[in-house]
């Protein structure tokens, strides 16, 4: 009688498991570009802002969170200030004059028209797209170092070095030698499939630096498990509100995907340290 009532019991146990409906599963997808853009120091690229806010404020700008369904967002360029970088010379281009700018352009989007909250999903997307691109260009994988001694020192052999001189040197630039640099992916892209796979919502923006990329590394693989974190601790609880309140969704999943694993571009060095300029050619480098 034991036997038979565990028998009992278990397949009451496993009936009721049965009986328990599987909810659905929703995902989040973030795709990152592997192609690396120049975006100088991302802790100031424009009038005392850093990169996220500044590409957070420039992409609610963009996008109407009363509008549904395609182009929610107007495709024109946000423009993130004018950028260092290094020039022909092997100097820091920082005059405005010298400097690029780095554009950003949502190139697509879709809200759909059935979604709790107006806008909700929309600011999920603008959100998790500026975590992204913070992340990427806060990995030190993605950033190198730029030695500003030929743009600073007008006799190098005599080690005639200055600080700020005149409109050489603005004067909110305290920095050292040493600046630091970073590039960041050329695109993000963020959407929402349901349990069978099918797209419903998605949003990309474009970054596009107006000079040459040609120095340090992007290494999009690097940062995966990074921005998996992000999403999951700052997107997934919202998403599953939204997803469950409109869509019939119960349950999110998260996955980033890079576009390649190859890792883009490369360092002359350990401590990816860029000396160019006539203060590092041959009988001119300072010590």
């Amino acid at each position: 009688m034991l036997a038979t009532a565990s028998m009992a019991s278990s397949m009451s146990k496993e009936d009721s498991h049965q009986a328990t409906p599987s909810p659905t599963n929703y995902t989040f997808i973030i795709e990152i570009g592997n192609q690396r853009q120049h975006v100088g120091d991302v802790s100031e690229v424009a009038a005392g802002q850093n990169l996220s806010t500044r590409l957070s404020a420039g992409l609610y700008d963009k996008c109407d969170k009363k509008k549904t369904g395609a182009n929610t967002c107007k495709s024109d360029p946000i423009i993130l200030g004018l950028i260092e970088h290094s020039n022909e010379r092997g100097t820091v281009a920082y005059l405005d004059e010298e400097r690029k700018p780095v554009n950003v352009n949502v190139t697509s989007d879709f809200i759909p028209e059935d979604y709790a909250g107006k806008g909700a999903l929309q600011t999920a997307f603008i959100d998790q797209i500026v975590d992204t691109f913070t992340v990427a260009t806060s990995d030190d994988k993605n950033c190198y170092q730029f030695d500003r001694t030929s743009t600073i020192c007008w006799f190098c052999k005599k080690k005639l070095c200055f600080g700020c001189i005149g409109q050489y040197c603005p004067e909110h630039d305290t920095r050292g030698k040493i600046v630091r640099w970073c590039n960041a992916p050329e695109y993000v892209r963020v959407s929402l499939s349901d349990a069978q796979g099918k797209e419903i919502a998605h949003m990309r923006v474009d970054l596009k630096f107006q000079g040459t990329t040609d120095q340090g590394k992007f290494d999009c693989v690097g940062i995966i498990d990074a921005v998996d974190k992000n999403a999951r601790e700052r997107r997934v609880g919202k998403l599953e509100r939204v997803v469950g309140a409109a869509l019939g969704g119960e349950q999110l999943k998260t996955r980033v995907v890079c576009e390649s694993r190859e890792v883009m571009g490369s360092c002359p060095n350990e401590q990816c340290l860029y000396q160019l300029g006539s203060c590092f050619k041959r009988g001119g480098v300072m010590v």
